[in-house]
């Protein structure tokens, strides 16, 4: 049958459903009100039905029809799953108070529920299932309205189902416990944007995980701003649709990798703001940089480069020839530490250290100590000591055990003499800016705990050194 109209009619309790569409294509069923059904709540209860039995029904128009207070489904499409039906327009309606969902889409690829109001049903207020053989959806739902259900303000089984501008609430019993519920492992490749979900019982949504393929976009009351769940490469924006001022970037592929496109440059210092992205370093390799709210950006990694610094130093050490570098100073006595602050810019693994010995040696021993920020020593060579040698040159001595220290994260380089005959190089007066201190009245040799941490710089304490 081609075109049938059902307008303007008032229906209520009968046992089957009020107002039946079958095997029919262009047909209208508008401005009804049909209430008061006492069906089951099966296929042929509620409001509305549109099914097939001997044909296929298609491209129907279900508008402006209100269905209160039904046994079944406010609205029902519920093509025979050989038949197939398909291009739905149900917009426009009001369901309210029904025994069962709002709108039930059971399957019907082409279906747009648009702009109605699903209010108080025992069920969700709309909920859309997929062709069971293949879980083609290709329904979209927009505009709608879908508060105080029973179960979720708009429920999806299906693929491919386009889920935007909806506005789901429970302002009452707080039965609804999410807007929107995706369920199964047909729901794949859903795009769900620009939907309202604040204000359920539970939460904004609520999926289960098993489908694949969604793209959710500045949905309010979502943890997330964009989220991207497609299987291969995924993403996650938090928060910049109702909160705003926090940024929270994760992203990998299937190999749990993470990648960032290059930028053309630096983003401006924002309060409360970390960057992290890719930039050209101006002779064509790629940087790795992190930008936060105050400073200047930071180069983590450049390509081509060692992937961290073979070596973490005190000062600078290069410049100035080693015989001339800072003080040449001479260890008081055996109860002596000097030490100085190491900025340690990434995660590593020290297997020892080094500090650049004055011009006299040979005669005494070093023993060197890792400290963290609070001053506990948490790493240290041989207690018997080294003797030393190598005048104007580093001297590198293994710490008993490698110790791994955290990235951004300030210690301490620490040594301690045995005598006080042989000399060490120190950072002298008006050349670098750093923490330096001495430990008079030390545990003894090779066998020191702990210091207190200094928050000046003295000239001629702090040992040039570096950690490897």
């Amino acid at each position: 049958m081609v075109g049938t109209l059902i307008q303007g009619n008032t229906v209520q309790a009968s046992t089957g459903p009020n107002i039946l569409l079958r095997d029919n294509e262009y047909g209208q069923v508008v401005d009804n009100y049909s209430t008061g059904n006492t069906g089951n709540g099966g296929n042929y209860g509620g409001g509305i039905l549109v099914a097939d039995q001997t044909d296929v029904s298609n491209r129907i128009v279900i508008k402006g029809n209100r269905c209160k207070d039904n046994a079944g489904a406010g609205i029902r499409i519920a093509p025979d799953t050989t038949l197939v039906g398909q291009h739905f327009i149900i917009e426009g309606n009001f369901c309210e108070g029904n025994g069962n969902h709002g709108v039930l889409v059971d399957n019907g690829p082409g279906t747009v529920v648009s702009g109605n109001y699903c209010l108080d049903n025992t069920g969700a207020g709309i909920r859309l299932e997929p062709l069971p053989a293949t879980g083609q959806g290709d329904m979209a739902a927009t505009g709608n309205v879908c508060a105080n259900n029973s179960t979720y303000g708009i429920s999806c089984f299906a693929e491919s189902v386009t889920i935007t501008g909806n506005r789901c609430f429970d302002d009452d019993a707080g039965t609804q416990t999410h807007g929107l519920r995706i369920e199964g492992t047909q729901a794949n490749y859903l795009v769900v944007m620009g939907n309202n979900f604040l204000d359920n019982a539970t939460a904004a949504i609520s999926d289960d995980g098993l489908g694949t393929g969604h793209v959710k976009l500045n949905n309010k009351g979502m943890a997330g701003g964009i989220v991207t769940d497609n299987g291969a490469f995924n993403v996650s924006v938090a928060a910049n649709f109702d909160v705003g001022a926090k940024l929270d970037l994760t992203a990998s592929d299937a190999s749990g990798r993470l990648g960032l496109i290059e930028q053309s440059g630096d983003p401006a210092a924002l309060a409360q703001w970390g960057y992290l992205y890719c930039k050209d370093d101006g002779a064509s390799k790629t940087q790795l940089r992190v930008r936060f709210g105050t400073g200047s950006a930071v180069v983590l990694a450049t390509e081509g480069a060692a992937g961290s610094p073979s070596h973490i130093t005190s000062i600078p050490i290069g410049a100035v020839a080693y015989n001339a570098l800072g003080t040449n100073t001479t260890v008081a006595a055996a109860d002596r530490l000097y030490f100085i602050n190491l900025w340690m810019p990434i995660s590593k693994s020290l297997t020892g250290a080094a500090v650049l010995n004055g011009a006299t040696v040979g005669t005494d021993k070093w023993c060197y100590y890792l400290a963290n920020n609070a001053g506990t020593v948490v790493a240290q060579s041989a207690a018997a000591g080294v003797t030393t040698s190598g005048a104007n040159a580093f001297q590198e001595i293994a710490f008993t055990a490698p110790y791994t220290v955290a990235g951004q994260s300030n210690y301490w380089l620490i040594i301690q003499g045995n005598s006080n005959t042989d000399t060490l190089r120190t950072v002298a007066a008006s050349t670098y800016k750093c923490f330096t201190g001495i430990k008079t009245a030390a545990a003894a040799f090779g066998a020191e705990t702990s210091i207190t941490a200094p928050t000046t710089f003295t000239a001629d304490l702090g040992p040039i050194g570096y950690v490897y």
